[in-house]
């Protein structure tokens, strides 16, 4: 058996996810991870002045911001196994 769709790949009978797993772990907690990463922009902002920041300063801020949402979404996903849920 041979399936390729958006959702998963099956080849032989064995299906696998074809999304990341960052991806997976952002979306079991969406409305958590939209609120910590909302809570990290604003101390972003509250730190530096982001108006008068340099090229290299706005990357690093920038990509440290990214590997921090990626880090604890994987965390709440893979380590504690948890689905955070407000409500």
């Amino acid at each position: 058996a041979f399936y390729l769709g958006s959702m998963g790949v099956c080849i032989g009978g064995l299906k696998k996810s074809m999304s990341s797993p960052i991806l997976n772990a952002v979306n079991r907690n969406g409305l958590v991870m939209f609120l910590i990463a909302n809570l990290m922009t604003g101390i972003v902002n509250l730190s530096m002045n982001t108006l008068e920041a340099n090229d290299n300063v706005s990357v690093t801020v920038l990509f440290g911001y990214l590997c921090a949402v990626g880090l604890i979404a994987l965390l709440l996903d893979k380590v504690l196994n948890v689905t955070l849920r407000l409500g």
